[in-house]
């Protein structure tokens, strides 16, 4: 028969928790098979020494008080601590603690029975990093229309400013100041609005080698000045299909983890180059023979070894301190890049720095340009616009613009006064101009409401936030385009002849 110790130990050799026996001081008399499978350590490691070779240094110290209090007063505690394996990895464990007694309830030891909880805190982690990230594309979402009809008040006075000042090239020099910091905040906004709807991004032909001249003069705000910041553009026409506020953003945050990486001291280096079809097929098991172009973000920082590169990628995977990362920048590159149809690589040498490269496929064309001043002038316009726009500066100085096209112009504030106006007018305008996100009624309401008083009205829907629609979704509706606030003046004016010159 036997004995009922046998029985015990077999249990205890066999459950999937880990256990621990120590005695009053804390010397460990035993260790079951899954606390050797868990950390690393075998029982010789550890037999006589204290469970503290197990802390990670991110418990704080109060806890192990009130744990060795609550133990010795006879009592059990209960708790999370995260700990340290052997190779250094750090891990989560629910722990329960109590004292052993003997016949007489005098103590003799204490016993630590401990789940490995690490995937459930990891959830955990990931639940609250997506609810930030949600938080971030909501406060996104709510501030970004408003904040681009500013930007839109701005960027289109100043270029009316600029115009007015063709013989005053010193004044000229501080507007055109105002217009690039303008549309640099235009595309902040947008790529903060990444995070809010990043299903709605719509890819056309945009050049590499311009995104990398914004991203230069960008990271200069962004990076430290002990980074020298060098660019080497390869490739004159590197056009691909692609999103710009997107592929700044994964330049951006490739170029801010190569600082990290620097210490902020070094060099960053962003590199376009044109990529051999045969080196993509091969590297990436691609059977496209069309012709690519890369870019490269590279810096002379710390390096780092294959097996950290195989997580790098990882949502929510980060090597920076808690706080100062949350795992997404990344994980964000590299989705991307996959939406881009695209392909991202990465090379490093622990101490001798880090290159990224991104494999795009190229385009031919990098599509219509906007008409120019001149033709604008040229043009006998002799049409009626009906300018739909709650944010009142902004419609006055649109209606400015548009009066010095030539253009014949009614005015409403809100979608109820639209609607009054159209059924008055309606055979005579040609064209209504409306923003989406307004009072009382919104853009895409009002034009199911016009359609139904004229079948033919066609209709230019803007907005500075497409809340929960799609551009393609409001051309099916019928829209003849939709355009992001703010745009440029000429390039609203070459959207407008567009439509209207349209059978």
């Amino acid at each position: 028969m036997n004995h009922p110790d046998d029985h015990l130990r077999k249990v205890l050799e066999q459950i999937p928790t880990s256990v621990v026996l120590t005695d009053l001081n804390g010397g460990i008399e035993y260790v079951n098979p899954t606390f050797t499978a868990v950390t690393g350590y075998t029982f010789d490691e550890v037999r006589g020494k204290n469970p503290r070779i197990l802390q990670s240094g991110n418990t704080p110290v109060e806890v192990y008080k009130k744990l060795w209090q609550t133990i010795r007063a006879g009592g059990e505690w209960h708790g999370e601590l995260q700990n340290k394996k052997k190779n250094g990895e750090l891990f989560w464990e629910s722990v329960s603690i109590s004292a052993l007694t003997d016949d007489n309830g005098k103590m003799t030891h204490f016993l630590a029975a401990k789940e490995d909880i690490t995937s459930r805190k990891l959830l955990e982690r990931q639940l609250l990093q997506s609810q930030k990230l949600e938080g971030v594309g909501t406060l996104a979402g709510g501030i970004a229309h408003d904040f681009n009809n500013l930007l839109a008040v701005v960027l289109g006075s100043a270029e009316r400013l600029h115009a007015l000042l063709a013989d005053h090239p010193e004044m000229r020099k501080h507007v055109e100041r105002i217009i690039q910091a303008s549309e640099r905040g235009s595309s902040i906004s947008r790529q903060l609005l990444i995070f809010s709807r990043p299903d709605m991004v719509k890819l056309q032909p945009i050049s590499l080698s311009e995104t990398i001249r914004e991203i230069q003069d960008l990271l200069k705000h962004f990076l430290p000045k002990s980074i020298a910041i060098h660019t080497s553009i390869e490739v004159d026409d590197g056009i691909i299909m692609g999103e710009s506020g997107q592929i700044h953003q994964a330049l951006l945050n490739l170029a801010l983890n190569a600082g990290d990486a620097m210490a902020h001291k070094g060099t960053l280096t962003i590199r376009e180059f044109s990529v051999d079809p045969v080196y993509i097929r091969e590297r990436f098991a691609h059977d496209n023979t069309a012709a690519f172009v890369g870019i490269s973000v590279s810096d002379t920082g710390v390096g780092m070894d294959a097996d950290l590169i195989t997580k790098i990628f990882d949502p929510f995977f980060t090597t920076k301190p808690q706080g100062k990362g949350t795992g997404l920048g990344l994980a964000m590159v590299h989705g991307i890049v996959k939406s881009h149809n695209g392909f991202i690589d990465v090379m490093s040498v622990p101490g001798e720095g880090t290159t990224v490269a991104l494999y795009f496929p190229m385009v031919n064309s990098a599509g219509e340009t906007g008409e120019g001043e001149s033709t604008r002038k040229s043009q006998l316009i002799t049409e009626t616009i009906l300018l739909v726009d709650d944010e009142v500066h902004l419609r006055e100085m649109l209606a400015e613009f548009l009066t010095e096209c030539g253009y014949n112009l009614h005015l409403a504030s809100n979608g109820v006064d639209a609607i009054e106006i159209f059924q008055k007018h309606y055979r005579t305008i040609d064209l209504v101009i409306t923003d989406l996100g307004m009072p009382l009624m919104g853009g895409a309401e009002l034009f199911r409401r016009l359609v139904k008083i004229d079948a033919d009205v066609k209709a230019v829907a803007t907005s500075g936030y497409l809340d929960g629609v799609t551009k393609e979704h409001l051309m099916e509706l019928g829209f003849k385009d939709v355009l992001t606030k703010p745009s440029r003046l000429e390039f609203l004016h070459s959207v407008i002849r567009r439509v209207l010159l349209a059978d």
